[in-house]
């Protein structure tokens, strides 16, 4: 039963990285939890020629690390979401500050990492 309830609570944290260095900025993150997961690939599945970068994501235990040079596109995948959740509802809760990290890191020149704990 304990271990049930530590899948459950798990989260995969989204952070800024210095591409550089490897170094995570403590400052600005999100999390999504398995539930919001589910949710965001229930209908980003069913669009792979429209989400290829967030379809990278589809494995909620596997880390991800999408480079600078990704970011333009994912960004604009990440707006393309928009259409498919209600504001205010638990997938947008996670897009929502996803994309802010996003445009930050690109403007930085860093790149965004997904990461299981």
């Amino acid at each position: 039963m304990v271990l049930v309830q530590c899948l459950t609570t798990m989260s995969l944290d989204a952070q800024i990285v210095d591409s550089v260095t490897g170094e995570i900025d403590r400052e600005l993150s999100t999390q999504i939890d398995a539930e919001q997961h589910a949710e965001l690939f229930e209908k980003v599945r069913l669009q792979p020629s429209r989400f290829p970068l967030l379809l990278r994501l589809k494995d909620y235990y596997a880390d991800v690390e999408n480079t600078t040079d990704e970011l333009q596109p994912l960004i604009a995948e990440i707006e393309r979401t928009a259409g498919l959740f209600e504001p205010g509802s638990r997938v947008y809760r996670f897009t929502e500050p996803f994309h802010y990290m996003c445009v930050s890191a690109f403007l930085r020149r860093k790149s965004v990492g997904l990461y299981a704990d």
